[in-house]
């Protein structure tokens, strides 16, 4: 893993962060295969939701590059219901029902994708880890494909749990929202 370089920073400028472009086409690479099978309008939608994020300016984003190439990413912000006055927030809101007070004020991770060519590297998982990380303790939360996947997997290998289902992906499928508690940081090994 000597050649892929893993760095994250805190949104300060749209600069910091990949470009919808790269996104798309790294979700693009990324869900296509089985189990996912998603269609390239999906990940537009996907760029699309990251492209009206770069405006806010509490982004944490984690990417991951081999040789430039963007091959691993995951971004979130903070998120309450108070923001939510859309259909989608109001739907997701409903279906959960009691449960929806559990994602208030909490750190959305709106994105993880990994290019399937750097698999079995455990770069989704450091990935997650430094995004994690980077948003310290703070209770986080993810809605993903109500399938079972190696994603779906490593959510669950890192603490986060079911709360409850949500408004269907933009693919139709049904869709799972996992809550991860606040979580006690590990201080970080000193690699100097």
């Amino acid at each position: 893993m000597s050649e892929i370089e893993i760095d994250y920073a805190i949104l300060k400028t749209a600069d910091d962060l990949p470009q919808p472009e790269e996104v798309r086409d790294l979700y693009a690479t990324a869900a296509t295969e089985s189990p996912l099978n998603e269609t390239p309008q999906t990940a537009q939608v996907f760029a699309d939701l990251y492209a009206t994020a770069l405006a806010r300016n509490d982004v944490v984003g984690v990417c991951a590059r081999q040789q430039g190439r963007l091959v691993a990413f995951a971004y979130g912000h903070p998120w309450t219901w108070e923001e939510q006055r859309n259909e989608w927030g109001e739907n997701l809101k409903t279906r959960l029902g009691e449960q929806a007070s559990a994602i208030d004020d909490t750190i959305a991770l709106f994105l993880l994708a990994r290019d399937p060519s750097v698999q079995r590297r455990g770069l989704g998982r450091g990935v997650l880890m430094e995004w994690l990380e980077a948003v310290r303790d703070q209770p986080t939360w993810l809605q993903t494909t109500d399938i079972d996947t190696p994603a779906q997997r490593l959510y669950r290998s890192v603490g986060y749990k079911e709360i409850g289902h949500g408004p269907e992906a933009p693919n139709n499928a049904p869709s799972l929202v996992m809550l991860r508690p606040r979580q006690a940081i590990r201080p970080r090994a000193n690699t100097a």
